[in-house]
C-alpha cells in the first residue's frame, strides 16, 4: 500500500517532465498544452480547445491519442492535476482559493479530485511534499 502511494506522489513530476519535453512531439500537442495552461487552468469543454486550435475534435482526439497514448480529456486532466499539485505544494494558498481558481464549484470537489489522483487529502499531500526551509 505504501509503495502504491509513494508511486502516486512521484507520478505527477514524471507527467510534468513528459509533457514539458518538446522534441518529436506534434506541434498541435504543444499548442494544446500551452492553451490548457494559459486558460487559467479552468477546465473547458474539448469543443472549446478544438475551436481555439482551429481543428476538429476528431483531429484533436486522433493526434493526442497517437502522440500521447491518452485522450484529450485525459491530457487536460493530467495537466490540471500537475498544476493543482504544484500550486498546492509551492504556495500557501488556501484550498478554497485554489478551488475557485481552477474552476471547481466547491472545495469538496477539489478535495475529491486530489484524493482520487494521489490517495491523499490536499492537506496531507501538502504536508508530505512541502519543502520546509531550515
Amino acid at each position: 500500500m505504501k509503495k502504491t502511494k509513494d508511486l502516486k506522489l512521484n507520478i505527477y513530476q514524471a507527467i510534468r517532465n513528459k509533457y514539458s519535453q518538446t522534441q518529436n512531439i506534434d506541434p498541435l500537442i504543444l499548442r494544446f498544452r500551452e492553451l490548457i495552461r494559459s486558460e487559467n487552468n479552468i477546465q473547458k469543454p474539448l469543443e472549446y480547445y478544438a475551436d481555439v486550435l482551429k481543428v476538429s475534435q476528431t483531429k484533436l482526439y486522433l493526434v493526442t491519442k497517437a502522440e500521447l497514448k491518452i485522450t484529450p480529456r485525459e491530457f487536460v486532466r493530467e495537466i490540471l492535476i500537475t498544476e493543482i499539485l504544484e500550486n498546492l505544494v509551492s504556495t500557501e494558498i488556501r484550498l478554497k482559493e485554489l478551488c475557485y481558481g481552477f474552476g471547481f464549484p466547491a472545495p469538496a470537489s477539489l478535495t475529491k479530485f486530489i484524493k482520487t489522483a494521489t490517495g491523499y487529502s490536499p492537506s496531507k499531500y501538502r504536508a508530505l511534499n512541502c519543502i520546509k526551509d531550515k
